[in-house]
């Protein structure tokens, strides 16, 4: 291999089954969603690595556990006390790959009221 363009040394790899994009894909899934990721936010750092979504096998995962689960490590079960700690809760979890429309739906689901305040 030695002089080998990396492009063809990686079709080499993954010919005798030493490189496979899926089992990168489900290693680094695993990896993230024991880390606190979102879905979104995982696809994305895998197309930056060019894996195609295609290859991503995320259906054993229930993804809103997940975001409860990283809303509790990260703020416990104390509600937020302002609109502003709200927001902050809210772009935290945006940026860790979870939707609006999840985020909204766990903090209705958490506290009651759309907006998290009594």
């Amino acid at each position: 291999m030695t002089g080998d363009t990396p492009a063809l040394v990686l079709d080499q790899l993954a010919e005798s089954g030493e490189q496979s994009d899926r089992r990168f894909a489900d290693s680094l899934l695993r990896h993230r969603v024991r880390q606190g990721y979102g879905l979104h936010r995982i696809l994305a750092e895998l197309r930056q690595r060019g894996i195609d979504d295609a290859v991503v096998d995320a259906s054993g995962y229930d993804w809103d556990v997940v975001l409860e689960e990283t809303h509790r490590k990260k703020y416990g079960v104390r509600r937020p006390v302002s609109p502003a700690e709200r927001a902050s809760r809210h772009r935290y979890l945006l940026q860790r790959g979870f939707s609006g429309e999840q985020i909204q739906h766990l903090f209705r689901r958490l506290y009651g009221q759309p907006d998290g305040f009594d």
